[in-house]
């Protein structure tokens, strides 16, 4: 069962079953109509019950076949993110490299102007720094540096992974850690899936926007922890039918994630989620209790 609901097979499974019930109505109503012998109507059903269960016997093979076949494909996308973030790592060691070559020379050459005490140039040349947008970018690069708050390696993990495929589709994601030493110590298996599906849609939903911008917090006050994940929305929204089964605005056979975290909440008893559209902006908070 958890198969068949994990693979999306259920729709299918069901109106298989109708069918099946279907075809055995329709034989007994023949059979009436006919006056089929009981004999002849028994041998008909036995028969048809047999192909039945051997349709039954297929159909486990098929969706282990498939599910097998899915876990293959999931390894292959795992294996590419795993490519691209190594990628992404030489890239950033790169950036920094060059950062640090630059911020070097920046300082020589303040240095200088400082000896010689001379104001005017030294303003001149502060003002052309702030322009150099070259600098202004490696410096904006450095959006998950609050990382280093977070003491779980997986939910670190997940934020590297989600921080360079947003960055691979153009989108900027900002990470805000309020707390030092940041540790969540239960549920991290579900609440790393929820944050992956909610980091996931508005990766998504930004690639869209004009801003193409995704805010990320974590807040730890007392026992209680607050993940919040926001993006820009296209008005008008629909903020109730969000977390409903087959919703999307993306099409049909899109709108799974966001019911299986409100699934996931539903399941456990200290998870609670806020959902706020502030003007044009979606934010959707999972708040954790009973963290010491």
């Amino acid at each position: 069962m958890n198969q068949i609901e994990d693979l999306g097979l259920s729709t299918r499974i069901f109106w298989m079953l109708v069918m099946i019930y279907g075809s055995i109505q329709t034989i007994l109503i023949i059979s009436d109509i006919q006056d089929i012998t009981a004999t002849i109507q028994a041998a008909s059903i036995v028969i048809f019950m047999l192909i039945i269960i051997l349709m039954s016997w297929q159909m486990q093979f098929f969706i282990k076949t498939y599910a097998a076949q899915q876990n293959i494909k999931d390894e292959g996308i795992r294996n590419q993110q795993l490519h691209d973030y190594l990628a992404s790592i030489e890239q950033q060691y790169t950036e920094l490299r060059q950062f640090k070559h630059d911020y070097q020379n920046i300082m020589l050459s303040m240095t200088e102007l400082v000896k010689h005490d001379d104001q005017t140039e030294l303003q001149e040349y502060l003002n052309e720094l702030k322009n150099k947008k070259h600098l202004n970018e490696s410096l904006s690069k450095v959006s998950i540096s609050e990382l280093d708050h977070l003491k779980n390696e997986t939910l670190r993990g997940l934020i590297i992974q989600k921080f360079f495929e947003a960055r691979k589709q153009k989108v900027e994601l900002d990470l805000e850690i309020e707390q030092d030493d940041l540790l969540i110590e239960k549920q991290l298996v579900d609440i790393v899936r929820i944050m992956g599906v909610l980091l996931d849609n508005a990766i998504e939903k930004a690639e869209e926007m004009p801003d193409h911008k995704v805010s990320c917090a974590l807040i730890k006050t007392d026992d209680t922890v607050e993940i919040s994940v926001e993006n820009s929305v296209t008005l008008p929204f629909n903020l109730q039918k969000i977390f409903e089964r087959g919703y999307s605005s993306k099409g049909s056979n899109r709108g799974l994630g966001l019911a299986n975290v409100k699934e996931l909440v539903n399941q456990n008893t200290n998870f609670y989620l806020d959902t706020q559209l502030i003007q044009q902006k979606l934010r959707i908070t999972l708040i954790i209790t009973g963290e010491k």
